[in-house]
């Protein structure tokens, strides 16, 4: 898959003190210069491509879900109408989210055939960005580890 551009909004959702509490739990000695340094080396377009590659939606097409057995039993359990949109929402390729309604704007809180595409995209980014930030620590905690091995630095 070719690299995704992470978005600017999701990328100044990226706190710089989220990610020192979080890696202060594997590290706690971590320093902010290093901390920094393995910041700076994190390619997040690379990370969020991956994580985009783990995320899948698709329109509801009125298959039984979860314990329901048929659509109107679904249909029923969320409040929609026979004629009513809604998408599904996958994590390497598990169902993960059941969604009947927009959860990005709720003054267009139906998902009509204008809309649907895009909050689905939305939705594949916003899961894909959470999915990214869990691996981002990860990926950092081994940068700083790195570090400190290859400086010879013993902790």
């Amino acid at each position: 898959m070719e690299k995704i551009k992470m978005p600017e909004e999701l990328k100044r959702e990226i706190r710089f003190s989220d990610i020192y509490v979080s890696v202060k739990q594997f590290i706690p000695d971590v320093k902010y210069t290093e901390l920094k340094i393995a910041m700076d080396e994190v390619d997040l377009d690379e990370l969020f491509t991956k994580a985009m590659e783990r995320v899948k939606v698709r329109e509801w097409r009125g298959e039984p879900i979860g314990r329901a057995r048929t659509a109107a039993e679904v249909r029923k359990a969320h409040g929609l109408d026979k004629n009513d949109l809604a998408y599904l929402v996958y994590v390497d390729d598990r169902p993960v989210l059941f969604q009947p309604h927009n959860p990005f704007n709720p003054l267009e809180s139906k998902l009509t055939r204008g809309n649907i595409e895009r909050v689905m995209e939305e939705h594949r980014k916003r899961v894909a960005f959470s999915l990214m930030r869990r691996d981002l620590t990860d990926v950092v905690v081994q940068h700083i580890l790195r570090y400190r091995e290859e400086s010879g630095e013993r902790r």
